[in-house]
Parts: structure tokens; sequence; C-alpha cells
């Protein structure tokens, strides 16, 4: 038999084409979960954000462990934090380690980018200088992160703005030699590509041959919005049809990678995206037969006086986050840090870094809106400027928005705000909100039990009777009847001004959502003391009947706060 002349590399003919069938999925959003598990759509993959489900229990936690029991997952986080200067945060990577451990996915991406500076988290995925400096700084990154999740991760090409005038090399270079010396996979997002042909003039085409075939592990395809000088990845568009017809290029190099279609706003129906995918799936996987001679996406440029990155980096924070105007930029944001970035781009470095400044205050302001609804709702215009000067005074730290506005009520208090409602009302209200952000995020390990275990006590019992609670829970004490407000807003109904009323509240989490309960006097008491496992009788305050504690605890027990009961020893208190 005579043996092909045909080369190999990698273990695939570089003439020959063959045919692939594509493996398509959605990101998952928790608006198609019930239609993800009645219908089981035929998808190949579902892609979840990490940090919605690390160290999280009740229902993020059921949603997650019902769509694995479907579909295969990936783990696609926005909090690595891979090209920062600041330390890898250990304990977001133990959490992700943790969650990989449990989820077991095909694979783990994150985004090339930088979001902390000095420990200020800017939640926005900011550009990365492509030079031999940094380049090793990443490298020396991924291969600690590699180590400690025990596999390999994907890193995504990220969209642009701005490029530093200090890079060497073209972006699509730097994540081949990234990918070379880690042994990382990418996480090629062709929009992204896209977007950074026309806001920066890449040569879409010259990049997808500079990266080699085996080192793609999935695409991203999602849609932008188009601006008068600017593309911005909203991810909020239908894939638009320049996409596709670079996709369709993707595809054909990348052959074996599978797709993920990104919605992040402006919802459409599910089978939308059912759509979408099924084009993706569609577009003919045939190889396109690659060369040894991988041309470089831009010519190399030097920049041997340029500085150090970690003071790029500062110099680009201070103009996202620490510039005092809030959200008036004033005439020219590029003017002080003239000579940081290229010039001759089709989107001028003013646009572009107004584009991220914009977008710090903007992105923080609506987590806080999601988080106190019944806040923003009850003092309309004034939730922006109270917004910006709280993040001015309290910058973001860490990957969680939960933490977001802990301090928010403690500030809210010394603020000057000029409104009908008493800001003491409003404080109260924040703190009810705050609360009940934080049990929903709880982790709880326990399950709750029914009341049947209490109708199986007898007498002589009750006096020996200890429970445990779940741990998913808080109180607030309020001068005001704020309950009405936040159950208001989250019903999506007309906030009512909060009546001068005390209120004791209980916030839990006993399954997956999050119940309010207005205590009577008395009832907070005996709660504690029973968590803190003082036997139910002994636990009775002077202010509560017996005969109303017995109801009291029968009535947590329906609800799901109790997570189990023991009988003290004779004798014991």
């Amino acid at each position: 038999m005579i043996s092909s002349p045909l080369e190999k590399r990698g273990g695939r003919s570089k003439a020959a084409p063959s045919l692939h069938r594509p493996r398509v999925g959605l990101g998952f959003r928790t608006r198609y979960f019930e239609r993800l598990v009645r219908e089981r759509p035929p998808l190949d993959v579902l892609e979840v954000v990490s940090e919605n489900y690390m160290r999280v229990s009740g229902r993020a936690r059921t949603l997650l462990e019902t769509l694995r029991a479907i579909y295969p997952v990936i783990l696609h986080g926005v909090g690595l934090d891979i090209a920062s200067s600041d330390p890898l945060d250990e304990r977001y990577l133990d959490a992700l380690h943790d969650l990989a451990q449990r989820v077991e996915p095909e694979i783990v991406s994150d985004h090339l980018c930088w979001t902390t500076h000095r420990g200020v988290n800017t939640n926005d995925l900011m550009p990365v200088a492509y030079t031999e400096e940094v380049l090793l700084h990443v490298a020396s990154r991924i291969d600690h992160v590699q180590e400690r999740l025990g596999r390999s991760i994907a890193i995504e090409n990220p969209s642009a703005y701005l490029a530093y005038a200090a890079s060497e090399m073209g972006e699509a270079e730097f994540l081949a030699r990234l990918a070379a010396r880690t042994g990382c996979r990418l996480l090629l997002d062709v929009n992204n590509v896209f977007v950074c042909s026309k806001n920066l003039g890449v040569d879409a085409d010259a990049y997808l041959a500079r990266l080699l075939p085996d080192s793609v592990a999935y695409f991203h395809l999602a849609g932008h919005e188009v601006m008068e000088q600017v593309r911005i990845d909203t991810h909020d568009q239908d894939v638009p049809e320049e996409v596709w017809s670079l996709y369709a290029k993707a595809a054909g190099r990348f052959p074996d990678a599978p797709t993920i279609i990104e919605r992040d706003g402006n919802y459409p129906e599910l089978d939308t995206l059912l759509a979408e995918a099924e084009r993706a799936r569609s577009i003919p996987r045939t190889e396109i037969p690659s060369s040894d001679a991988l041309p470089s996406s831009e010519p190399p440029r030097a920049s041997a006086a340029a500085p150090k990155w970690p003071t790029l980096q500062a110099r680009l924070f201070e103009q996202v986050v620490d510039r005092p105007q809030g959200f008036d930029h004033g005439p020219d944001l590029a003017s002080a840090v003239a000579g940081l970035w290229s010039e001759g781009q089709p989107t001028p470095a003013a646009v572009g870094l107004r584009v991220y400044s914009d977008a710090y205050l903007l992105r923080l302001t609506g987590v806080l809106r999601d988080n106190f609804p019944a806040l923003s709702e009850a003092i309309g215009s004034a939730f922006r400027p109270l917004c910006a000067d709280y993040l001015a005074a309290h910058p973001p730290r860490g990957y969680s928005f939960v933490t977001l506005g802990a301090d928010l009520a403690d500030f809210l208090d010394g603020y000057d705000l000029d409104l009908a409602v008493a800001k003491s009302a409003l404080v109260a209200l924040v703190r009810l909100e705050q609360a009940a952000l934080e049990v929903h995020d709880h982790e709880e390990t326990a399950s709750p039990i029914g009341v049947s275990v209490l109708q199986e006590l007898q007498d002589g019992d009750w006096e020996r009777l200890r429970v445990a609670m779940i741990a998913a829970h808080r109180f607030v004490a309020s001068p005001y009847s704020v309950h009405e407000a936040y159950e208001a807003a989250r019903e999506k109904r007309d906030v009512p001004v909060p009546r001068a009323e005390p209120h004791e509240y209980l916030l839990a989490r006993p399954r997956e959502q999050v119940v309010l309960t207005c205590l009577a006097p008395g009832e907070r008491e005996l709660f504690e003391s029973l968590a803190a496992g003082t036997p139910f009788v002994a636990a009775i305050p002077p202010s509560l009947d017996p005969q109303a504690a017995v109801h009291s605890l029968v009535g947590w027990t329906a609800a799901g706060y109790l997570a189990g009961i023991s009988l003290a020893a004779e004798g014991a208190s």
C-alpha cells in the first residue's frame, strides 16, 4: 500500500477536508429554566456563570443541580482577574475549585482581563497591554490557577475599546503564545473579534489564522450595540450577519469547537435563542487547511520606555474609578492619560475611555437597583446620585454583588437627602433589603424537618426538647412598617410610604426562596434561645405565653425553619 504524502499535525490532515457534527448550547439564564427542564430542547451543553453558583445553596443550587442532570455544563467566570497586579484571590479559587468538583464541568473558562486594583473591583473586563512583561505575568497566574483547580482552563479574548500604546504584539499572538506556554486553551468569542476589528482596526481574518487549530476549546456567539464611533459588546442583540460570516470562517478553522449562544440583556423568547443555536449547528464544519506559517495579527512594536504593567493599570483605574466628577465626565477624559493609548484607531481613545468610565458607575448602579428595588422606587430620581456618592465612598471589593451595598444603610443615615419620606424609614428599608440578600446567598447544608416530628412528642418531652434552626436567617428590627414596601417592590406594585410602626422581622430561606415573617413580642428572644441550644421550656421568655410559644414553634416548623430536634438527657439543663 502506498502511504499518503499528506503531512499531519496534531493527528489532523492539513490538506484533506473533513466534516464535523458541531456541538451547540446556550448561556443559561434563570428565565429559561422552566422550559429547559420541561421541554429539554436538543442542546449539547449549557454554560453557567461560575460566580452565581459559588458557595451558595437554596434555589441557585437546586437550579444548577437540576440542569446538570440533563445537560453537560461549562463554567464561565467573570471574576478570576487573571491579568490584575493584585494577588490572586485564593478564597475565590477555593470556591471555584469546590464548584468544579461538584459540577464536573466540561470546561472552566474566564476572560483575559483585569478587574481589581488595590483591592477595588471595577466589575468590568478591563483591557490588557500585550507586552512580554504581561505575557509572563498572566502565564504565571494561569499556571497557579490550573494547579489549584487540577485542570486546564480556557481564556476568552476580550472586547476592547482602547489599545495600549505599550503593546508589543497583537492580541492573537499574545493568546497563541499564552496557550503554548501554559497549556491553557482559548474561548474564542467571535463577536469580540469582530467588535475589536471595528473599534481597533484588528484584521479579523489574520487574527483567526494566528491561532493554532487545536487551541480553541469553544466559541461564543453574541450580538452588540452599534454606536456612532464605537461598537459595545452588550450581548443584548441578535447575532448580526457580519458576525455570522466571521463565525463561518472560524468554524472552518476550528471544526471541533462547541458553540455557546450568549444573551445578557433584552432577553427574547427561548425559541429565538434555539433558532440561533440551530443556525450555528447548520454551518458546515468543513476544515480549512492551515499552513505551518501562522502570521501575526499585527506587526510587533517595541516599547522599551513604556511604563510597567502595574503603572498602566493604575493610570487607567484613576480615570475609570477615582474620578471625582461622578457621572459628569468633563470635556476630555483622555487628556489626563495622553500617550497611554494608541492613536489612529477607528474608535478615538477619548470615546473608548468614556465607554469604560460610563460602564463602571452604570453597571454598579444597576446592581444596586436590583439589590434595593424598594429603595430605588421610594426615592426615584435621587437613587442615581446616591449610588454615585456611595460608590465613591465605598468602592466594591470582592466578586460577590451581595456585599456591594453592605454599608449603604449607614451611608444613607448620614447622607443629605431632601425627600418627603423619613430618612430613618429608608435606612430601615435598606437594612431589610440587605438582610434578604445575605439570607438568599447564605450557604445552607441542613434540610427542614416536617411538623409531624413535633406531633410525635409526649407531654414530658417538651421540657427536654432542643431544636436546631436553619443557618440561613437574619433578624431586622425596624421602627417602621418597611415590610410592606419590601414586598410591594418584589411584586412590582407601587411602593407605599412606610408607616411609623415598630416591627421585628425574621428573614429566612428554608428552601429556595427567602421568607419574611413579622414576629410577635418575645418571638425573637425565643428563636435565638432555641438556636443557641436552650431547651424549649427554658427558652420561653417571660413576655411570651407558653401556649403562644408552642404555636410559634409549630408555625416555624411548618415554614421550614427547623433543621432537627433532639431530647436532652433527664436532668440536663
